[in-house]
């Protein structure tokens, strides 16, 4: 980690993200009913795999809501066979999913990330990542879920960056 690379074509749309970041969140209760949660994360996304892979790797501290820290993982790479970019999201409370981009690069400033997850009490549930970059050095991220066919604001990510990645 923390080596020098050749970043591959097919990342280049990614190569944003590479480096320290900060920023806020806030999750929205699924019922529509309640006050939104609100947190700060930090993290770095690194090139794994010598560039094959950025691997974001982020914490969410404690707050109102939550007691404990939270970890995640969230990968992105390409998938040849597809020929999109994907993402694969895994955090410490045990949730897990893959998703797809729609295809190789951003779209109209857009580039969001499809899948479906089970949850407990839910069944499949579907996600959509959808990153956008306002200005240089931040990023936000819109995640919409789908629960029994409706579609909801679940959370949003807002952050920025607080050092460069290693190109």
């Amino acid at each position: 980690m923390g080596h020098e690379f050749e970043l591959l074509r097919e990342m280049e749309p990614l190569a944003f993200l590479l480096g320290k970041w900060e920023g806020s969140t806030i999750v929205y209760p699924a019922s529509g009913l309640g006050e939104p949660e609100r947190g700060d994360i930090h993290g770095e996304v690194r090139a794994a795999l010598g560039g094959a892979w950025f691997e974001w790797e982020y914490f969410h501290r404690p707050n109102e809501a939550e007691s404990l820290v939270r970890h995640a993982r969230y990968s992105f790479g390409y998938s040849p066979g597809l020929n999109t970019l994907m993402a694969v999201y895994a955090d410490d409370r045990g949730n897990a999913f893959t998703e797809y981009a729609s295809g190789p690069d951003w779209v109209d400033g857009h580039l969001a990330f499809h899948g479906v997850m089970a949850l407990p009490g839910k069944g499949s549930v579907g996600f959509i990542d959808d990153f956008t970059r306002p200005s240089a050095g931040r990023f936000v991220n819109t995640v919409t879920m789908s629960i029994d066919g409706e579609w909801h604001l679940h959370g949003k990510m807002d952050v920025k960056r607080v050092s460069p990645g290693v190109r």
